[in-house]
């Protein structure tokens, strides 16, 4: 994979994800240096799974700060800190 392609990266964490392959999803997603609130939304996702809640924490921020406005996305990722971190969820709205 050329490493200048961050959509193909963030891709194919996306594909990972969906076959719950949390690890390789995660480090495709962090190769990829996105900004897309959906991806990093996975990639959130993907670290509370792998059990690291300091990752899913900061990824958390990232995806209330790039997608602020995006009332989806927000409500998407309230749900999923409510599900799987209820200490994460302070702000998220």
């Amino acid at each position: 994979m050329d490493p200048e392609n961050q959509n193909g990266m963030a891709g194919i964490g996306a594909v990972r994800h969906s076959q719950q392959r949390w690890a390789e999803s995660a480090m495709w997603i962090t190769q990829s240096n996105t900004t897309d609130p959906a991806v990093l939304l996975d990639l959130c996702d993907d670290y509370l799974k792998l059990g690291q809640k300091d990752d899913a924490e900061l990824t958390a921020e990232l995806v209330k700060s790039l997608g602020a406005g995006n009332t989806p996305i927000l409500e998407a990722l309230e749900k999923l800190l409510r599900s799987s971190a209820p200490s994460l969820t302070e702000g998220v709205n």
